[in-house]
């Protein structure tokens, strides 16, 4: 990345090195290009280095009032690309910043093979993402009034205790809808749920879950995830789908003796 002043190179992703159609513009309004790199091709745009380079992440990239215009604008550019039929494309994650063509080319040849395996992986998927939320915690029947201050600690005891059972009981099912639906997704990742600061929901997130699915994989995939939702809405939770998306939860390689899920 740049500290000087001019321009920096913003990296939106890597896709097969073919002719396609790019977007008209990426961030700031500016011109989507691409650095042909041999059997793949880094689709690029030249930004502002005051306004978008290093020094202005170190100062910003934590402020989502900052990040979020590039960060849309940065994903309708490569979800434009992966709206291209027989095109593969990995995801470049944000800060895609680079002092130049030559430090990007550096940065991808030095691991070229682990970017062509993942191309490989993603080419004729696309990633789905799953949530589940809390709706109804439901309501345990009101006890009798307790008549001496033993019974009341008692009755909260068993309140407790059924909460707990509850809640494990939940996250069991959450688990088991999870394995379900990852049998029918060619890789599966659970990742961290979301608080309610970025869902802007009451509701408690149970799942936060991502799956590459294949094309023409995709009534399988949703027969099964109505099925789970159904059970899941017996249980007062809620099971939502949204996609297709790029993968960007599947762009890195495999590791020897690492697990897959």
């Amino acid at each position: 990345m740049s500290r000087g002043e001019g321009k920096v190179l913003h990296a939106y992703g890597v896709m097969d090195n073919v002719d396609v159609p790019l977007p008209g513009a990426g961030i700031a309004d500016t011109p989507v290009d691409v650095l042909d790199l041999g059997p793949v091709a880094v689709v690029t745009g030249r930004l502002d280095g005051a306004e978008f380079g290093e020094a202005r992440w170190e100062a910003q990239g934590r402020d989502p009032a900052w990040i979020a215009p590039l960060a849309r604008r940065h994903h309708e550019v490569v979800q434009q690309l992966c709206s291209v039929d027989g095109v593969a494309v990995v995801p470049w994650r944000l800060p895609g910043i680079y002092a130049d063509d030559a430090a990007l080319e550096s940065a991808v040849r030095d691991r070229l093979d682990d970017v062509l395996e993942v191309l490989d992986r993603v080419r004729g998927h696309a990633e789905w993402g799953l949530k589940v939320y809390l709706v109804d915690p439901g309501m345990p029947a009101a006890p009798a009034a307790p008549t001496s201050g033993r019974d009341y600690l008692r009755q909260r005891a068993a309140e407790a205790e059924a909460r707990a059972r509850g809640s494990a009981g939940r996250l069991q099912q959450v688990l088991e809808a999870y394995e379900t639906v990852a049998t029918v997704s060619a890789r599966s990742v659970a990742n961290a749920v979301q608080d309610e600061a970025l869902t802007g929901r009451h509701e408690p997130m149970l799942l936060n879950s991502a799956h590459l699915v294949a094309s023409g994989h995709e009534d399988a995939f949703f027969v099964t995830v109505r099925e789970q939702a159904e059970m899941l809405s017996g249980a007062g939770m809620r099971l939502e789908v949204s996609g297709p998306w790029p993968p960007y939860n599947f762009t890195e390689p495999d590791r020897p003796g690492g697990e897959e899920e």
